[in-house]
């Protein structure tokens, strides 16, 4: 066994939950995006429609960046978590529903790198 192998999965582990719950989170405050940003309930539902939608074209990308040896696969892991958590904390301070979508949809390009990379590991 690898060192650090054991910590390295309850780490990855850790952040796939944690991401899990991201993609939920904005159908747990959808009543509160509407009433913020006067919104119809198909406008609150653009930023997660949006965000699966290309999450596809992210997933092909970062496949074949890790596939393709871009960069070390920690590097291309560590980018997708930073831009992941960035996009994220980013969709929270959000003043209006364009910059919502905007940021969900590079928070699931974020994921994407670290899914690609994170399950050879």
């Amino acid at each position: 066994r690898q060192k650090g192998a054991r910590f390295g999965l309850v780490l990855l582990t850790s952040i796939f939950t944690l991401s899990y719950v991201d993609r939920t989170a904005p159908q747990a405050v959808k009543t509160e995006l509407i009433q913020e940003f006067n919104l119809t309930d198909a406008e609150s539902s653009l930023p997660t429609t949006m965000a699966y939608a290309l999450f596809p074209i992210a997933a092909v990308i970062a496949g074949w960046s890790v596939d393709k040896r871009m960069a070390d696969r920690r590097v291309l892991l560590a980018g997708g978590l930073v831009t992941w958590s960035l996009c994220t904390v980013l969709s929270g301070c959000s003043r209006g529903l364009t910059e919502l979508i905007v940021f969900r949809v590079l928070a699931y390009g974020g994921e994407a790198f670290f899914f690609a990379t994170a399950y050879p590991l």
